[in-house]
């Protein structure tokens, strides 16, 4: 490195000061301390020469940075004294330089420091999520402008880092934004799904609800762990979990309802059927079965049920009262007296051919006989008696046959 020499031009300006001052003294100090901080400047140059920091963690870089200053400090000093030797201002210009980018450095990483401790907690608004970006963005946008080499080497280490937790950045916002929408959203089907609640009343409608429900607690399933709307969709989770619950036991009752109201029209129009084969037996108990159907519906619906069930009980009390004089005519039938078909028009008796036999084989052998001809009369008269009854009851009209060959005995009519 150059050494400054004390030249003839330095002499002459020390000598014009000592001239304007008039003082012989000032004159041999001045002279003494130039000579003296010639070769102490020099040496304090080469003492002053920093080496490049040896790490780039936050404390040493500011220690670095103190260090520099004291140096620049002490070689602008003793280049004061040293009338402004060259070769010191250019090392004060060389660590000025320095300085600067390691001011620059040191600001970038304070801001990525702030902003990565609170990278730390798991959840942010996006507002505080966007005060983090920020930061993040301009400690990355500094770092760039950084030109002094060993400082720039850490700044290009430095500008890696800080744009992967840039982009972690970016990548947790969205997802707070995201989990957000779907919180949102979750509300909102819940809201909808109360409102068709209050107006549920058939199957298709509980179908609808617990959909609803469903779409509701799948869009809470979207809100992550690490967002601030976690904590509230996992209160809301719980709480529509039971609202499903309820809303599927409902749904439940309606299957059944359903399936009770399926059966109670089957057995309707079997006893449809039988009645229009005269068969009141078997169609009161099918009406009755109807009725005991209708009757396990339970809860609000859509089913028309009342107006069922007192079409049922009527035809079940019409059927009753039929299926009560066919088990008369059953009853009056037996023992091979007769046979009977009932039709719209009435009913139509057939004497059994053998009865008919065995009543005129009995008729011949009363001849003479005035006691066994009056227990014949008393049967055949008990007989049409209680056919009578049965036609005024009925409100239909009986006609007797003898046999199958269609001759009326007798007529009948209510």
């Amino acid at each position: 490195m150059a050494r400054t020499t004390f030249d003839g031009f330095e002499q002459f300006k020390i000598k014009y000061f000592f001239r304007l001052l008039g003082s012989p003294v000032l004159f041999f100090i001045l002279t003494t301390l130039n000579s003296f901080t010639h070769p102490y400047a020099n040496a304090l140059l080469d003492s002053k020469q920093i080496e490049r920091p040896v790490s780039s963690d936050l404390p040493s870089l500011v220690k670095y940075r103190q260090k520099l200053s004291t140096n620049i400090a002490e070689l602008s000093i003793a280049n004061l004294f040293s009338n402004f030797d060259q070769a010191i201002e250019t090392e004060i210009n060389t660590q000025q330089e320095q300085l600067k980018d390691l001011n620059l450095l040191i600001k970038s990483i304070t801001l990525a420091t702030g902003a990565l401790e609170q990278l730390q907690n798991r959840s942010h608004s996006l507002a505080q999520w966007g005060q983090i970006e920020q930061q993040l963005q301009e400690a990355i946008n500094i770092l760039p402008k950084i030109s002094f080499a060993p400082i720039a080497q850490i700044a290009r280490s430095r500008l890696k880092d800080y744009k992967i937790y840039y982009q972690q950045t970016k990548t947790r916002q969205t997802s707070e934004l995201d989990s957000l929408a779907f919180l949102k959203l979750a509300e909102l089907t819940a809201k909808i799904a109360h409102q068709r609640e209050e107006n549920a009343k058939s199957l298709s409608d509980w179908v609808i609800v617990c959909a609803s429900w469903h779409s509701a607690l799948d869009s809470l399933k979207q809100v992550t762990p690490d967002t601030t709307s976690f904590e509230k969709a996992d209160q809301l989770r719980k709480s529509y979990q039971v609202d499903l619950s309820e809303a599927n036991l409902k749904k439940d009752q309606q299957q059944k309802n359903q399936s009770f109201y399926q059966k109670a029209i089957f057995q309707a129009s079997k006893a449809q059927f039988y009645q229009q084969k005269q068969d009141w037996i078997q169609a009161s108990q099918s009406w009755h079965y109807a009725i005991n159907n209708l009757e396990q519906i339970t809860g609000n619906s859509s089913l028309d049920i009342q107006t069922n069930m007192s079409n049922y009980l009527v035809y079940l009390n019409v059927a009753k009262k039929k299926a009560q004089f066919q088990q008369e005519f059953d009853n009056l039938c037996q023992g091979n007296i007769c046979s009977y078909n009932s039709h719209s028009q009435g009913i139509d008796i057939f004497l059994d051919e053998g009865y008919i036999t065995k009543i005129r084989e009995l008729s011949e052998a009363s001849e003479g006989d005035p006691k066994k001809q009056s227990e014949i009369l008393n049967h055949l008269s008990a007989l049409e008696t209680r056919l009578k009854y049965l036609s005024f009851e009925m409100h239909q009209s009986i006609k007797v046959y003898l046999g199958k060959n269609k001759k009326i005995l007798a007529a009948i009519y209510n």
